[in-house]
């Protein structure tokens, strides 16, 4: 498999804590075009069954692409994560885990610089798969996120049949958190139960250091978006460092 032209990324992720002043570096590949059409058009595509381009085979091809890109770029004195966005149509291949671990491997990466992601929706759509995944890969060291977390109606009730380690906090509750007080006792909520059960939250499309104030004050842990760090066309050049600011303004990232 092929396509006209894709981009590896890398992407700051900053810790909100002050006693953990780390700046971690995320990898991501975006497939930017195939055959003249759009990504995000090709990617609807894949995801529907049209054309020759099968969604699962996609992810595929990605993990191989962002492993070996992982391999070449990464260095001893810089760590850098990788995330991978999981559609669900893989989820319940039986041998996907197994082709994750061949490719861990092949490019001699640590598993646990690895972190799968898959969307809230999904994961309540196909629990078992999610947790079969999960059961098998953890042992390696692979860590798992619920992304666009909390817009269900029943996320708080599964959490406990799905062992990930992140809960990255839907964008949109952080955009409106400032100005809509149900957006603010939404985030608190999820942070406090991820808290309570030893998780890990993540919040989104953080731009100002408005909503970073407002995230500190709900205890969320890491955040990441255009405030933090916009993302760079390899991973060489996303390594801002992380400051400090006095007074109220919380952590931002430099670079």
């Amino acid at each position: 498999m092929s396509f006209d032209y894709y981009s590896f990324t890398g992407r700051n992720i900053g810790f909100i804590d002050e006693h953990e002043q780390q700046l971690l570096r995320q990898a991501r590949v975006f497939v930017c075009g195939v055959g003249g059409m759009g990504g995000a058009a090709f990617m609807a595509l894949a995801r529907a069954g049209v054309g020759k381009f099968v969604i699962a085979d996609i992810d595929r091809w990605v993990i191989r692409q962002a492993f070996q890109g992982l391999r070449d770029h990464n260095t001893q004195d810089t760590p850098t994560g990788l995330s991978v966005n999981l559609s669900t149509q893989s989820l319940t291949h039986g041998d996907f885990s197994r082709y994750i671990t061949d490719c861990l491997v092949e490019f001699n990466v640590d598993p646990r610089a690895v972190i799968f992601e898959i969307t809230e929706s999904g994961a309540l759509n196909h629990v078992e798969a999610v947790h079969h995944l999960i059961q098998e890969l953890r042992p390696f060291g692979c860590r798992f996120a619920l992304d666009d977390f909390g817009i269900g109606f029943s996320w708080f009730a599964h959490l406990k049949h799905l062992d990930v380690d992140f809960l990255k906090i839907d964008g949109s509750f952080i955009q409106g958190l400032l100005n809509d007080p149900v957006d603010l006792a939404v985030i608190s909520a999820i942070t406090n139960i991820a808290h309570s059960i030893g998780k890990i939250t993540i919040a989104q499309h953080v731009d100002r250091p408005e909503i970073l104030r407002a995230l500190q004050a709900c205890g969320v842990d890491q955040v990441q978006g255009f405030y933090i760090g916009r993302p760079q066309p390899n991973l060489r050049t996303a390594n801002g460092q992380l400051q400090i600011v006095q007074g109220s303004e919380g952590l931002r990232a430099e670079g």
